[in-house]
């Protein structure tokens, strides 16, 4: 499992805006994806071409204190 929730956060990296946007947050450059139970929430940096992953975080927890890098 968790070799499979490295490779969806490196497509992720690969193609940034392929996550949705996270509801709790609202901003644009915050998203995630989700893997079974587990969310990958993550925010992208246009400027350097790159993401920062916030938080792997499982369903069963609740919701989860998200604060963007930025």
């Amino acid at each position: 499992m968790r070799n499979e929730l490295i490779d969806r956060a490196l497509a992720a990296a690969t193609f940034p805006e392929m996550g949705r946007v996270v509801p709790e947050i609202g901003e644009p450059a915050v998203r995630e994806v989700i893997h079974g139970s587990c969310r990958i929430i993550y925010e992208i940096f246009s400027d350097t071409q790159s993401i920062f992953v916030l938080r792997f975080w499982h369903g069963s927890r609740g919701e989860p204190d998200i604060k963007p890098a930025a």
